[in-house]
């Protein structure tokens, strides 16, 4: 059995293992968050046509609280049509979760300063191709901080996929 002795010093070892370990981790977990910290963003350099799967994965992402990841999402189908109360009926009734209309595409109004950074998804009813996206994506590029997307197939391919919509009151 041991005596009080060496029983005081059998807990002074483990505090002091208990201590090391305690600081070791301290440390190496203010080194990770603060090297994530210190990336700077980085300009957008072009965009990228993605998969209704992609945009979806990317959508939830930027639903999970646990991560630092901005995703803004542009509901552009004004370009595809002539009538303004047809297209807010057509915003109400179905959009992609979280996105916001946008009936100018004014990529000026998407220009982030240093400390933002967030991916643009853009989508319309089905042509990614329209020389109105295409612009709208081109006059991001160079001005905004983070990845640059466009849906293609558009609304059309989200719901051909089954993904889920909103609506709007």
């Amino acid at each position: 059995m041991l005596d009080e002795k060496e029983l005081s010093i059998v807990a002074i070892i483990i505090l002091l293992l208990i201590s090391i370990f305690a600081i070791a981790y301290f440390l190496f977990y203010v080194e990770d968050n603060n090297s994530n910290q210190n990336v700077a963003p980085v300009l957008a350099t072009g965009y990228e046509n993605i998969t209704a799967e992609k945009a979806y994965n990317l959508i939830l992402k930027s639903n999970d609280t646990a991560n630092n990841y901005n995703l803004i999402i542009i509901d552009a189908r004004v370009v595809d049509y002539s009538c303004p109360t047809c297209l807010n009926n057509h915003y109400k009734n179905a959009h992609l979760p979280g996105a916001i209309l946008d009936k100018k595409l004014d990529a000026k109004a998407y220009y982030q300063d240093l400390n933002e950074t967030s991916d643009i998804l853009v989508y319309n009813e089905e042509d990614s191709s329209k020389t109105e996206i295409l612009s709208f994506c081109e006059e991001l590029v160079g001005h905004v901080y983070g990845n640059i997307y466009i849906l293609e197939g558009g609304i059309s391919s989200w719901t051909g996929a089954g993904y889920p919509l909103e609506k709007s009151s």
